[in-house]
């Protein structure tokens, strides 16, 4: 789902903003998407402190090495899937 919906975002955007920002926002997503995994995942902090007590995220914005790259790997992965899910879409 989240695929599909990133699918629609980018082609809304690219429609209205152009191919580079299209795939821009893509880029901007899929990291912040594994950013948010991380968060989740080993700080297990929850999505809605996001609105409830967005300070608690603060000291999580800097990342040290490793958590950065994780981040960046992750991010890759959800780049890379994403890619091939798109170009598979695209020739039907």
């Amino acid at each position: 789902m989240g695929l599909a919906s990133l699918e629609i975002i980018h082609d809304i955007t690219e429609k209205h903003l152009g191919k580079i920002t299209g795939w821009a926002m893509v880029i901007i997503v899929n990291f912040l998407s594994s950013w948010a995994i991380y968060l989740g995942r080993f700080i297990r902090l929850n999505s809605w402190y996001v609105f409830r007590n967005p300070g608690v995220l603060l000291p999580y914005i800097q990342l040290s090495g490793e958590e950065m790259l994780f981040v960046f790997l992750l991010g890759a992965f959800l780049m890379l899937i994403y890619c091939g899910v798109h170009g598979f879409g695209r020739h039907k």
